[in-house]
């Protein structure tokens, strides 16, 4: 069973029109230039963005829809891959933030992961890691059973606590990322949202409990 997503560039893959894209498709939008990466998704463009939405529960209830409403838009241009995400939050001054340093025990903090398959092989995977003050760690994922931390990816973030939750801001540099040198490259995506406080974990697509690698379980 194939657990990540595809994930289109509008414009370069097309998939839009079958059956099965609009079940496994996440779609980045073209933009004319790049965002100022500052925590505030202000640019027009973003509000034109279909987000993602739907993000299920694997703990503390499994297949339960999240406490906490998860948007996840996706933009590229020629040079770089662009999040702009936004963690409602009922309780914003409860959100937990307090790792600073990167490579430190980020999952402490209320984060996102967001998981690539690059080359859709349903094997390996860049795995991006940011904490709610913006922290950053990544790894590599090898044959869905080896995470390297030791890889360091050069990627900007900026996050920001707001009366309604957080909000995070990523680019990804397409030469920080290896795939398929083709007008139409197919990747796999896979989300996830940690929320410390309630010790709850949702993701997009939904990776059951049953596949206890979770994130890492690429195929």
């Amino acid at each position: 069973m194939k657990h990540y997503v595809w994930i289109a560039l509008v414009g370069v893959i097309g998939l839009a029109d079958s059956a099965f894209a609009q079940d496994r498709l996440a779609v980045a939008v073209p933009i004319p230039g790049p965002p100022v990466v500052d925590g505030v998704l202000d640019e027009p463009f973003w509000a034109a963005v279909e987000p993602i939405t739907g993000f299920l529960q694997r703990d503390p209830v499994d297949g339960a829809p999240a406490s906490e409403a998860t948007e996840v838009r996706i933009a590229y241009t020629p040079t770089a891959l662009y999040f702009g995400m936004t963690m409602h939050d009922s309780e914003p001054n409860l959100i937990r933030g307090n790792i600073l340093q990167r490579g430190g025990w980020i999952d402490k903090d209320d984060n996102i992961r967001i998981a690539l398959d690059t080359y859709n092989d349903d094997r390996n995977a860049y795995m991006f890691e940011v904490g709610v003050l913006g922290t950053q760690d990544d790894a590599l994922i090898s044959d869905e059973s080896s995470t390297d931390w030791n890889w360091d990816g050069i990627y900007t973030t900026e996050a920001r606590i707001t009366d309604e939750g957080w909000i995070l801001e990523i680019e990804i540099p397409f030469t920080t990322i290896r795939f398929n040198d083709t007008e139409a490259p197919e990747m796999g995506i896979a989300i996830a949202r940690t929320i410390r406080r309630k010790n709850e974990s949702v993701f997009w697509p939904h990776i059951g409990q049953e596949y206890r690698s979770g994130i890492v379980q690429v195929s």
